[in-house]
């Protein structure tokens, strides 16, 4: 019995510690970055002021670098939980079955169909989405577009808050995985 309420707490919740560990120290070390620049930035000449301009510019795109680290890692998370949660419902499949669940049409059979009907599968699509193109292209895909246009227009860098988006799409990963687990492995 106490192997089962383990299993099932740990099949039903993301483990999230190291990225919200990673994404607390990295966004405290950007805003102290950004702070001493922008002190930099009152007290300097204005002939040398562009300098520290750009190095605030910078600052920003290793910003939300960060955000699209914590967003792919939360996404890899979820990918690992989901082959966790198949591969202890489905004992029987082979290595090469098993193998093919990184495809996101072939885990995505698995997932209750009560559940992609909520916002909460929407948003782990959109992150989905959002990750190919941080992956890929770093710029608003077709397919994210067609899914969601508040990210920007086709091709445009993507702008959204990403450090919002984590936390919203956290939740909503948790959502999808929790219920995934209860229908596949503790559905009596």
């Amino acid at each position: 019995m106490q192997n089962f309420e383990f299993l099932r707490e740990y099949l039903s919740t993301l483990n999230c510690e190291g990225i919200d560990g990673f994404r607390k120290l990295f966004y405290e070390s950007s805003d102290t970055q950004l702070s001493l620049i922008q002190e930099k930035l009152k007290a300097a000449s204005d002939d040398i002021k562009f300098l520290y301009n750009d190095e605030g510019v910078e600052a920003c795109y290793i910003r939300k670098l960060g955000g699209e680290l914590a967003l792919i890692a939360l996404y890899h998370n979820f990918e690992v939980k989901i082959k966790q949660i198949i591969r202890l419902s489905k004992p029987s499949m082979t290595e090469k079955q098993l193998k093919e669940l990184h495809k996101w049409n072939k885990y995505n059979t698995y997932i209750p169909e009560y559940i992609k009907n909520t916002i909460d599968y929407d948003r782990l699509e959109i992150l989905r989405l959002l990750v190919n193109c941080f992956k890929h292209s770093g710029i608003v895909e077709e397919d994210l577009y067609k899914k969601d246009t508040s990210f920007g227009n086709i091709e445009d860098e993507i702008n959204a808050d990403l450090e919002d988006l984590y936390e919203k799409y956290k939740k909503s990963v948790e959502a999808v995985i929790t219920a995934t687990a209860e229908q596949l492995l503790f559905k009596n």
